[in-house]
């Protein structure tokens, strides 16, 4: 009656093993000299989240979280997360489902600056009919910084539709448009998946 509910606890920190360097592009293996935050070889970072679904109402989805990166060499502060989103699908006819999610999360701190802020809050919704799916979304992103430059709000949108046949094979296609940090691209992407059920 009171839907399925879901406590998840990590702790964790930056990678400093052989591990962070790269194969193919040499770009050097982590330090903890190199500063940045959770890059202190110790467990003082930490994620929390609490979500569930068919809370009291079939198809209605929650979450919850809180995040906390510890300062690392030559951060001003640690970097603290919250989020909170909502969503809801509902089986329209036979052959139509729709979902629809909303989602705020802010950032104090971001990358342990101790005078810059920023928040994403987003819209998404979704559609499926039959083996058919379309779904968009858009974000505003919202910065406070001492620096004017880091101050510029910005935004992404993006829309994909695709189809997934009966034996599993799944092809979808994107586009995406994001406004951030003074700089607008134009991407388009194409994914091919496949499942198996057993």
């Amino acid at each position: 009656d009171y839907g399925i509910h879901r406590l998840d606890v990590s702790t964790f920190f930056a990678d400093t093993t052989v591990l962070s360097d790269s194969l193919l592009y040499q770009r050097g293996r982590t330090d903890k000299d190199d500063g940045g935050v959770s890059n202190t070889e110790d467990l003082s970072s930490y994620a929390i989240s609490l979500g569930g679904y068919d809370a009291g109402v079939s198809g209605l989805s929650y979450r919850f979280g809180y995040a906390r990166q510890a300062a690392g060499v030559g951060n001003d502060d640690d970097e603290t997360r919250y989020s909170a989103s909502l969503g809801y699908e509902k089986k329209l006819t036979q052959d139509w489902t729709g979902k629809v999610l909303v989602e705020h999360a802010n950032i104090d701190h971001l990358n342990g600056e101790a005078d810059h802020d920023r928040s994403y809050s987003t819209v998404a919704l979704g559609l499926n009919y039959q083996n058919w799916n379309v779904g968009t979304s858009y974000t505003h992103i919202g910065n406070e910084s001492a620096e004017a430059e880091d101050s510029v709000d910005g935004s992404v949108f993006q829309i994909s539709a695709g189809y997934t046949f009966d034996f599993g094979l799944g092809l979808n296609v994107g586009y995406q448009r994001a406004d951030e940090e003074n700089e607008v691209t134009d991407r388009i992407g194409v994914m091919a998946s496949y499942s198996y059920k057993f």
